[in-house]
């Protein structure tokens, strides 16, 4: 579909994905976290986490809603 081999289009979704890799580990580092931190931050699977997104969303909104009424 591409014109291309699809080694050359997985050695270029590879780079790519490397080089994404890269920034993100020194962005974090900017930020703060150690090489190994960030390194394991990265190896972290957000499928692997449970969080009620919906649950912490509504909480959030109804005590943004408090502080204004308060203010």
């Amino acid at each position: 579909m591409l014109g291309v081999h699809e080694a050359t289009v997985s050695r270029k979704l590879r780079r790519a994905t490397d080089g994404t890799r890269k920034r993100v580990l020194k962005n974090l580092q900017r930020g703060g976290l150690s090489r190994r931190a960030a390194e394991e931050a990265l190896g972290a699977d957000p499928r692997d986490l449970d969080v009620n997104l919906k649950k912490l969303l509504q909480n959030s909104q109804s005590e943004a809603f408090k502080e204004q009424a308060a203010s």
